[in-house]
């Protein structure tokens, strides 16, 4: 437990440690506010305590993004560094961000899902669905912008709200949209082979009579298509982040993603993969329960960025 020597020269606590570190992202506490211990009776700086300088670190701004000439020179100096990518860690690290801005982080999840399972429900209308397949394909990029724009602020403490999940509609738009379909046709093509494999083995099979061939074509048709599939769906993972922290073009984002997540690939698969448990977890919960995973697990996400794009472990 802490006391706190407040500006007005007066006395706060004893408080958590967990407390201090909500005021320090509030701005109610800096580096030079002085705090005394219950086993001590010496003030000391909060930048003298160990405990509270990760809390720091997450409000200091990433470094700029050189003028858009630079572009090239600046993703060729991230792709030198390495990082340590550890799942533990942005799992916890998560947890505290989501918890300390509860009402902003849920209620931009909870508009999102609903949103997106709202214009998902209406491509099922016949006739006119696939209009709404076509909306779905040009609104749902724009409000994952939204989303890791609400939740990266937030992670660098800088101010956000619910209404922020709609800032894909005035910056970066054509280029979320872009990254979107490109990824998803690309990850399809290279599921092609595949599929080849998968109905060549279904015409022989029942072209000889014997279903077990035409089951093994279909089996090996679709591990070759999956595997490629999975692989640069992970390659691809930050590309959407990176055009909305970094305003990068679609084409950039998803080569600079790539280079860095080659980098570690099974870690930062394995990283997905987590993640997914998380969410797939909430949709047992009785569906309700993804409410609260899908913002833990882009909270997650968002410090996966922040590890291997900012400053936190890069080396």
């Amino acid at each position: 437990m802490y006391t706190i020597l407040g500006s007005d020269k007066q006395e706060y606590g004893p408080v958590s440690g967990d407390q201090i570190k909500q005021w320090i992202l509030e701005g109610r506490a800096n580096e030079q506010t002085l705090v005394k211990t219950e086993t001590t009776s010496e003030w000391k700086t909060l930048a003298e305590y160990p405990e509270f300088a990760e809390t720091f670190s997450s409000l200091k701004p990433p470094p700029p993004l050189p003028e858009q000439v630079d572009v090239k020179q600046w993703a060729e100096e991230i792709v030198k560094k390495d990082y340590d990518l550890r799942v533990s860690d942005c799992l916890s690290k998560a947890f505290e961000l989501f918890k300390n801005n509860f009402g902003t982080l849920f209620g931009t999840g909870v508009i999102y899902f609903l949103i997106i399972l709202g214009i998902q429900s209406l491509t099922m209308i016949p006739i006119i669905g696939f209009l709404f397949i076509l909306v779905s394909i040009l609104i749902t990029p724009i409000l994952m912008g939204g989303l890791f724009y609400v939740f990266i602020s937030k992670l660098r403490g800088k101010p956000a709200d619910i209404g922020d999940l709609f800032y894909g509609f005035s910056n970066n738009t054509f280029q979320l949209i872009v990254v979107y379909i490109v990824m998803v046709l690309l990850m399809f093509a290279s599921a092609i082979p595949g599929g080849i494999i998968a109905g060549l083995g279904f015409v022989i099979g029942g072209i000889a009579k014997t279903h077990a061939l035409g089951i093994m074509g279909i089996v090996i048709g679709g591990i070759v298509a999956i595997i490629p599939m999975i692989y640069l769906g992970i390659c691809w993972a930050f590309s959407v982040p990176l055009v909305v922290d970094k305003g990068l073009d679609f084409w950039e984002a998803m080569k600079l993603s790539k280079k860095k997540v080659q980098q570690h690939w099974f870690a930062v698969f394995w990283f997905i993969i987590v993640m997914c448990v998380i969410n797939m977890a909430g949709v047992f919960l009785c569906i309700v329960g993804v409410l609260f995973t899908l913002p833990l697990a882009i909270a997650m996400l968002v410090y996966g960025y922040e590890t291997i794009f900012g400053e936190a472990g890069q080396n």
